[in-house]
């Protein structure tokens, strides 16, 4: 089920990459988190985060799409290759991109090319944190498909740094300001292989494994919502890209939020089969849930089983998850080779004052210092009422 044309404000035609999300403040649209939160900041009031709204608040989320899952995750490979002329596929060997990538080539639609980051260099090796995703899930995935006819590319973070603005906060996804997101800003929209394509007139898009449904529950109705949190994948400076290259969001696609429909009615039979009203209601209380994280891992877990269950081994796959030990969105693990070998690494300074600088001009209520910048939804949408067949 798709928008019709004329729901699509004008401004999100005028620039596509509205798609991914923005923020307001004053009924004026930010393509910057960190502007609008310093704007808010000066007058004491708080910003809105908008994901396609236009789309998602007149979806019918009570009725239960017919199609299984396996068929919509075939129908959106297939509607993102028809999209584009050249399509990447990313891979992190995590289960959402691990799924992804096999909707596409199982089901003989095969991308140009996949995508995946690793971190390389004289102090940083395959074990390191933020590799072993790959090496220990992804590397047999990756010689899987490559063996189909798939491009595989090994991209190196590290190839892709670049001296730092001073305000490089007011370009990076507001809420992921680990050391690597403008390395990866780098790598979809600096690589001079992608920009000559562009150049060519060929339409690229970069198709990302983002993300599960978010659900919880206010009174005894489940609804969905987007937390711009998982949106690690949007920079300010994109939108000057008019002709691309574009990211897509595979799970997250405001053209097919039938997707997204299956996936959050199978997500919400996965918790009520297995627990009581009480304990759905205590887990996913409205209220916790939007001033903090649930328990994410165990989340993920129960997920990967409801939505995943045909491409994904729980038991045998592995996955860094993005809450663990003394990562966070600040310090993520997937940057940990920036964290732990951070003198080898020329940016360092520049980010911890564009750290610092950041937080001079935001209120507290914003952040959590050297933590995270904390989460904004959009609206939430009714799903259905809470039913379980235990007290």
């Amino acid at each position: 089920m798709t928008a019709h044309p004329d729901q699509t404000p004008a401004y999100i035609k005028q620039d596509p990459h509205l798609r991914n999300g923005f923020y307001t403040y004053n009924g004026q649209i930010y393509l910057s988190k960190i502007s609008a939160l310093i704007q808010a900041t000066k007058h004491k009031s708080d910003i809105e985060y908008y994901y396609n709204d236009h789309v998602y608040q007149n979806y019918p989320w009570s009725v239960e799409p017919v199609a299984s899952l396996a068929t919509l995750y075939r129908e959106q490979a297939q509607h993102l290759r028809d999209k584009y002329d050249y399509l990447i596929v990313m891979f992190s060997g995590g289960s959402d991109s691990v799924n992804m990538l096999k909707s596409f080539v199982d089901n003989g639609i095969m991308p140009d090319e996949t995508w995946t980051f690793v971190a390389d260099n004289h102090t940083v090796d395959k074990y390191d944190t933020s590799n072993i995703e790959i090496t220990i899930t992804g590397t047999p995935e990756l010689k899987r498909v490559q063996q189909m006819g798939v491009k595989v590319e090994l991209i190196n973070l590290i190839e892709y740094d670049s001296p730092m603005a001073e305000d490089w906060y007011l370009d990076a996804p507001g809420c992921r300001l680990s050391h690597d997101a403008m390395m990866r800003k780098n790598v979809f929209f600096e690589n001079p292989r992608i920009k000559a394509l562009v150049d060519q007139g060929k339409k690229v898009g970069f198709v990302l494994g983002l993300d599960k449904p978010r659900i919880l529950l206010d009174g005894d109705t489940w609804h969905v919502g987007f937390l711009d949190q998982v949106n690690s994948a949007h920079w300010t400076s994109q939108h000057l890209l008019t002709d691309g290259p574009y990211l897509e969001f595979f799970y997250y696609d405001p053209d097919r939020p039938d997707l997204l429909a299956k996936a959050t009615h199978a997500v919400i039979d996965s918790f009520e089969s297995r627990w009581t009203a009480h304990q759905c209601r205590m887990f996913f209380n409205y209220q916790d849930c939007r001033k903090g994280p649930i328990n994410i891992d165990y989340y993920r877990r129960v997920v990967n089983l409801s939505i995943y269950s045909d491409t994904w081994d729980e038991l045998n796959s592995f996955s860094l998850g993005k809450n663990r030990g003394k990562f966070n969105q600040i310090f993520c693990q997937k940057a940990a080779f920036l964290i732990d070998h951070h003198n080898h690494w020329d940016n360092h300074s520049a980010w911890t004052h564009g750290m610092q600088q950041m937080e001079q001009q935001l209120d507290t209520k914003f952040y959590k210092p050297w933590d995270q910048i904390n989460g904004h939804w959009t609206q939430i949408y009714p799903v259905r009422k809470l039913l379980t067949k235990f007290n």
